[in-house]
């Protein structure tokens, strides 16, 4: 029954007459998986680094590479890591906020301490803030000098990557 297409519209409709509920159905299912699959494409995905970035400092004991998750828009610098709970050890998140200004963050919704690192337009560390906990909200943690930059790692991970401030990491 299925082997041979129909030509005409009368042959069209005799055609589906004759396809069983069955088929109909699985049919259905299919365009709604569609459907579904093409609205919730856009999404938003988060973009993590394809490649590793090295952040070790020169006092570093270990190499310590992490992937970056990058933040660039408005809405997902909001966001940040809220809402999470758990941030992988070998990942942080980057929020880029294109120009140097005075960037502050906080620990809204959080579930997990952070390490907090600033970064000048140049990459240049400029600030540093270490074991940030979620119960410090609506507190919010303020670079000292201006930055572009702002990377978000797991508690602990600045120390033992040997993170100072005046150190240049490769973004």
């Amino acid at each position: 029954m299925l082997n041979r297409m129909p030509k005409g519209s009368d042959d069209v409709i005799a055609w589906v007459r004759k396809l069983s509920i069955t088929t109909v159905a699985v049919a259905l299912v299919l365009l709604l998986i569609f459907v579904v699959t093409a609205v919730f494409s856009g999404v938003d995905t988060p973009d993590v680094s394809a490649s590793c970035t090295d952040i070790s400092g020169a006092e570093a004991d270990v190499p310590v590479c992490v992937f970056m998750e990058v933040v660039d828009t408005a809405k997902t610098r909001t966001r940040g890591l809220s809402g999470r709970s758990e941030l992988l050890p070998n990942q942080a998140m980057l929020f880029d906020f294109e120009s140097e200004g005075r960037r502050c963050m906080w620990m809204k919704d959080m579930d997990f301490s952070l390490d907090m690192v600033w970064l000048d337009d140049d990459s240049v560390i400029v600030d540093i803030e270490s074991g940030v906990v979620p119960e410090t909200y609506p507190s919010s943690f303020c670079g000292d000098e201006p930055s572009r930059y702002v990377i978000e790692l797991n508690e602990g991970v600045a120390s033992v990557a040997g993170l100072e401030i005046g150190q240049r990491i490769a973004l």
